[in-house]
């Protein structure tokens, strides 16, 4: 709970805490028993800037420490930054998998932008946001 500043809330009930104070304690208690595979679905929604900064900081310390991270989002901008590999789902189905570098080859661009991958990948209009 320090890591997240929270140790002045410690003694309030959960019920009482906004998303992001949550958000935090999930993370905390995913954390606590330092696991080699964690599995994370929307880790930074309702987290305030900082503390996304923090999670990713966090995330990239335990991926060089050899933990796994199965990470969950439609963020793609976090996915781009903190993920080495990247599986794109379209409709249920993987449509592609691996490092920015390799989702391109698959994708036939020049573009690194996830983003834009993704779109090419799955179909989308990327002119249409």
């Amino acid at each position: 709970m320090d890591m997240f500043s929270m140790g002045q809330w410690l003694d309030d009930l959960i019920e009482g805490y906004s998303h992001g104070m949550k958000q935090k304690t999930v993370m905390a208690q995913a954390l606590l028993h330092d696991p080699e595979i964690i599995i994370v679905d929307e880790p930074m929604v309702g987290l305030d800037p900082k503390s996304i900064r923090l999670v990713g900081e966090i995330f990239a310390d335990l991926s060089k420490k050899g933990t796994t991270i199965f990470m969950s989002t439609h963020t793609l901008s976090h996915a781009e930054q903190l993920c080495h590999r990247i599986g794109i789902i379209n409709r249920g189905v993987l449509v592609a998998a691996g490092s920015i570098d390799e989702l391109m080859k698959v994708a036939h661009t020049a573009n690194r932008e996830l983003e834009e991958i993704f779109f090419t990948l799955t179909e989308e209009d990327s002119t249409v946001r």
